[in-house]
């Protein structure tokens, strides 16, 4: 097997790879809100709607423990991302927003979920109501022809070159976390905007290289945990077959 993985490392000093890793903005709440606020959740254009500080860390609640906790703030009640989430999100288009979401009361009717303002317009994201009692993954494309609306919640279909100059330049971008006419208690967690993490920068440098590559080596004929490339358990010429597709694609 050493001789397979000598042979594979020799080949993947020849590629030259390095390109940069295809990575998202999030955040997973560890520790504290990491920049997010209670906002005035918009259903029409509002740009930059009135936010405060009235949301609380959980650190009970969570995948896994550690989340965003809102209360009935406003009449709409949302949440508003820091400024890491702005500015220029191009990479972002065609991928998604994802985040976990738990609420405790429902109308079980449609309401926007994600607003995207970029200044000039917003465009809004909406969906069927999460159930209620029980963490549920919520996934927004990010493809105006995934049910995205102009200027408001029941506004004509946006157009893709609308979304990606929103994207391009974005001013601000909200959470719905309020889904009944009524007192609401939500928590949020997980928020991750674009691609998701680049499994083949092994060693996080931001880069798919070579030093990734022996990264990976080392570590699996040490046979560490972080070697498990397929998490399944064991560190076995599975993963490095795993990691080297992953490698080969630039993630």
């Amino acid at each position: 097997m050493m001789q397979f993985v000598t042979r594979w490392a020799a080949i993947a000093a020849t590629l030259g790879i390095a390109c940069a890793a295809r990575a998202g903005v999030e955040t997973r709440f560890d520790s504290d809100l990491e920049g997010w606020r209670v906002v005035t959740f918009p259903y029409s254009h509002i740009p930059n709607p009135h936010f405060n500080d009235q949301c609380s860390f959980d650190a009970g609640n969570g995948m896994p423990p550690g989340s965003l906790r809102i209360g009935d703030v406003y009449p709409d009640t949302g949440i508003s991302a820091p400024s890491a989430y702005l500015g220029d999100q191009s990479a972002s288009y065609g991928a998604t927003l994802e985040f976990d979401i738990f609420i405790r009361f429902s109308d079980n009717a449609a309401y926007p979920a994600v607003v995207l303002d970029a200044g000039t317009y917003s465009l809004f994201f909406t969906t069927a109501s999460p159930p209620i009692d029980t963490w549920h993954h919520q996934v927004v494309p990010l493809l105006a022809s995934e049910g995205w609306r102009f200027n408001a919640h029941n506004g004509p279909a946006a157009t893709e070159e609308q979304l990606q100059s929103a994207l391009a330049a974005l001013e601000g971008l909200y959470i719905n976390s309020e889904w009944r006419d009524g007192p609401d208690d939500t928590n949020v967690d997980n928020i991750v905007l674009g691609p998701p993490d680049c499994p083949s920068d092994f060693d996080e440098s931001g880069f798919v290289d070579l030093d990734d590559f022996i990264a990976f080596v080392q570590a699996f004929e040490e046979g560490t945990d972080n070697a498990d490339f397929d998490e399944s358990g064991f560190v076995d010429l599975d993963d490095f077959i795993a990691f080297v597709l992953a490698f080969e694609s630039g993630c």
